[in-house]
């Protein structure tokens, strides 16, 4: 078989009596309007069809030829013919009148083909992992394929069965490479057995085996990574590279030196790693502890932590208690309630710090009166202002409590919370920065994002009855729901002031040791929602900890939807029909704002489209394009409570997605709702939008796979954000008249974030929907900043909102996290 790097894959198979021809791969042309590709049998054309697709993974290659990143350069060529006395398969390109041979198959390489490919897998990576309880297990990822059923074993040499863990997961790349049409074969594996040598793994069907020597796998995997490395290493020999080298040694010495050379040799963006360091950076210094100690706060509170403590290792507890004596802030109270029932060494301990200092007291209880029982009765111990929440095995910063007290200098502030991480054995190690947004109520109602160093006035905490054992497991999500519903002002420290501990047994290193807990934490996001008067049901997501809010349509009030069109009928037509029978909820009319069109098709469809539904109007803007004055155009003429903005070139995906906004969009505190935007190959477009990030505001999550959580699992629930797309937006009517609708000063860019801006000025909340789910093919109508016109208006819409908006840009994005940088991507600590 000859094939060229464009082509990716070719796969042959039986298709009832016929010869079922699929190749993948891409291709660039010299001119998109000029080429073709012809597939050959036996010398002669044969008629097929070929899907085209867009390839993120050659964004690269579309960006050095200036090209935008939805140009469809992926194909996926089909044809069936018969099976019989088949000497020759030849597949090229005619690319500007030249031809270019892209595939050829003899004979012999179509019936090896074809056998080879009864059943088909590949070993993307096998490695060695150390699990949190110490074992080593080796990790095999990958996929497999065949026409029937499979079934997977590993064995040992004597082929006797062997134990192993098996993940599925989706792997959209095995359509997109035409491994496979089937979506329900398209997903791939990671295999967990116990590190040992002699295993063998077995992929079995109807029509084939394979069997895979892991120990052979691993070591032709060690083989070709070395001399990849090699050749790295050997490019990778510079002067600037030497000195960064030798500051890096200067640093930080040797630790992590291997670690630091491989991600700067194979891409430089080990998340783990730049935490590691980035933490060392940060961490308070000594010199700095000593003017903590010295400052004089006009309020000095005494801060009351609790901790209930039960059966916990002596070496944690320890670690525990000398990170609340190492504090700064020397005003504190350590209280501690015991029901471990009978643990002599823990609580000769606890005398022997009570006795070394007396801010340290506790109490052995008469039995284990559960979490909530134990905590409260650390909380009925409280002689302090503050109570602060720690838990009996984590640990504190030196300077958490100054940073505290610093904030609690807001005389109206009642509630302190900090960013945290967590700390990895055998060597607990600083792992999982938990950078968190300012007080973001949606994300709260997703999930408990505040958890740690959570410090509360007390009387607050007393008010709302304290702990509850009905919560049991979930005691800390319900007490911080409480508390917050009835806080003046919440502050949060964006700093790592809290180390939560990873152990086998931790709900932090395995949540779902603790099931219970994601049933708890629902009943307290409900029956928060009933204290606040709210009508919604609460549904457990499968996220383990997450939240799925249904919020009621009380009247089910009507929604105008404006899209604004200029030809591409096709898109608007798969845009307008997907709502028209997909939607569940149907109190709705669609007006289309034609928009300078000049196809005679367009016009037609506009015809059809409003004599078959009577919800659905034409309205003509006859002025030059102007987003902004377009859709304000289309808002004054709707009928609707409620607006939802609609591009042309979106199709609803979720057939709940309009009623879910207008859930969020009725609640009186919400202003504006985004929704969840996909491409077509199923990566994020927009899961909320960031101020600041790359200069003025950037898309948070693009590009990732849309079923994965993202950061903090922010792209997964629903939550707050500064600012959301109005390629899709609901805003209430009366709203949007309040702000002024869209400032027609910016004509295409940024109209949709300073709208966001002006109704969060006004006191309202911006929601990003997670569960509204959109395809959205973007700028198919307008095109992209592509002429000297075009990029002088962007930059004169880039100071428009510069000259309005400095002082929030300056501030920093509330629900964002300072400690990240705005010129990478979101949610990505730099380098250095």
């Amino acid at each position: 078989m000859k094939k060229s790097d464009n082509v990716i894959n070719i796969q042959l198979s039986d298709n009832q009596g016929k010869l079922h021809i699929r190749i993948a791969g891409w291709y660039i042309p010299k001119d998109f309007d000029d080429y073709s590709f012809e597939l050959f049998i036996n010398g002669e054309k044969t008629e097929c069809s070929i899907q085209h697709i867009t390839r993120e993974d050659k964004l690269d290659e579309l960006l050095e030829r200036g090209l935008n990143r939805d140009c469809e350069i992926g194909f996926i060529v089909k044809a069936d013919t018969d099976k019989t006395d088949i000497n020759e398969i030849k597949f090229v390109v005619v690319d500007s009148g030249e031809t270019k041979e892209l595939a050829s198959l003899d004979n012999k390489d179509i019936g090896y083909t074809i056998e080879d490919q009864l059943l088909q897998y590949n070993i993307d990576c096998i490695w060695a992992e150390n699990t949190p309880d110490g074992d080593t297990v080796y990790r095999i990822t990958g996929w497999v394929l065949s026409k029937g059923d499979i079934s997977i074993e590993v064995v040992n040499r004597d082929n006797k069965k062997v134990d192993y863990t098996y993940v599925k997961c989706d792997r959209h790349d095995l359509i997109d490479n035409g491994y496979t049409e089937d979506k329900e074969k398209a997903y791939g594996f990671t295999i967990s057995v116990e590190e040992k040598d002699g295993y063998i793994l077995k992929f079995m069907s109807d029509s084939a085996q394979k069997d895979i020597d892991i120990d052979k796998e691993l070591k032709w995997q060690r083989r070709v990574h070395n001399i990849d490395k090699t050749k790295r290493l050997i490019r990778a020999i510079t002067p600037h590279n030497v000195a960064s080298l030798c500051k890096y040694i200067g640093k930080y010495g040797f630790s992590d030196l291997r670690e630091y050379v491989y991600s700067g040799l194979y891409g430089g963006n080990n998340q783990e790693l730049i935490y590691k360091r980035w933490f060392t950076d940060h961490k308070v210094t000594q010199e700095e502890l000593e003017r903590e100690k010295n400052e004089n706060f006009e309020y000095q509170p005494l801060i009351s932590i609790i901790v209930p403590t039960y059966n916990t290792p002596i070496i944690f507890l320890k670690e525990m208690i000398d990170s609340v004596i190492a504090q700064s802030y020397g005003k504190w109270q350590l209280c501690i309630a015991d029901g471990s029932q009978g643990n002599k060494e823990l609580e000769a301990t606890l005398d022997a710090y009570s006795k070394a200092d007396s801010r340290i007291i506790y109490k052995v209880l008469d039995r284990n009166l559960g979490i909530a029982g134990n905590t409260n009765a650390a909380l009925d111990m409280v002689e302090g202002e503050i109570v602060g929440l720690l838990d009996h095995d984590d640990t504190l910063e030196p300077n958490a409590l100054y940073e505290v007290v610093k904030a609690l200098q807001d005389k109206d502030v009642d509630v302190v919370y900090t960013d945290e991480d967590k700390i990895l054995g055998p060597d607990w190690k600083n792992v999982n920065p938990n950078f968190k947004p300012d007080f973001n109520i949606d994300l709260l109602r997703s999930y408990n994002y505040i958890t740690h160093f959570y410090c509360v006035k007390t009387e607050l905490i007393k008010e709302v009855g304290g702990f509850s054992d009905k919560y049991d497991g979930a005691q800390d999500y319900d007490i911080i729901l409480r508390t917050t519903e009835k806080a003046h002002k919440i502050a949060h420290v964006s700093k790592i002031l809290y180390h939560w501990r990873m152990h086998s047994n931790s709900t932090a290193a395995n949540p779902e040791s603790k099931k219970y807990c994601h049933e708890a934490g629902r009943r307290a996001v409900e029956d928060h929602l009933n204290r606040m008067g709210i009508e919604a049901q609460v549904q457990l997501s499968k996220l383990f900890g997450g939240y799925r809010i249904r919020y009621a349509t009380p009247g089910n009030p009507m929604i105008s939807i404006v899209i604004p069109n200029k030809d591409h009928y096709k898109d608007l037509d798969l845009c307008v029909t997907s709502v028209l029978k997909k939607s569940t909820y149907r109190n709705f009319e669609i007006i289309i704002v034609e928009n300078n069109s000049t196809e005679k098709e367009t016009f037609d469809y506009y015809n059809k489209i409003q004599k078959e539904y009577d919800n659905v109007r034409v309205l003509t803007w006859e002025r030059e394009f102007n987003y902004s004055a377009i859709n304000n155009f289309g808002v004054k003429e709707a009928k609707g409570d409620y607006i939802l903005l609609l591009n042309n070139d979106t199709k609803i995906l979720d057939k709940d997605s309009l009623g879910d906004m207008l859930g969020y969009c009725m609640r009186p505190e919400v202003g504006i709702v985004g929704s969840k935007l996909i491409y077509g190959d199923g990566t994020i477009q927009h899961a909320g939008v960031i101020l600041g990030l790359g200069g003025i505001a950037g898309h948070a999550f693009i590009g990732l796979d849309a079923k994965e959580y993202g950061y903090m699992s922010r792209a997964y629930l629903s939550c707050d954000y500064t600012a959301v797309t109005a390629a899709c937006l609901m805003v209430p009517k009366a709203v949007f008249d309040e702000v002024g609708g869209l400032c027609e000063e910016y004509a295409v860019a940024f109209n949709d974030v300073d709208l966001c801006m002006k109704v969060r000025s006004k006191g309202y909340l911006v929601v990003y929907d997670a569960f509204s789910q959109w395809y959205h093919y973007e700028s198919k109508s307008r095109g992209y900043e592509d002429t000297p016109e075009k990029q002088l208006r962007f930059k004169g819409e880039i100071e428009t909102f510069q000259s309005k908006w400095q002082k929030e840009l300056d501030e920093g994005d509330p629900y964002y996290n300072r400690n990240f940088p705005m010129t990478t991507e979101a949610y990505v600590l730099a380098s250095e």
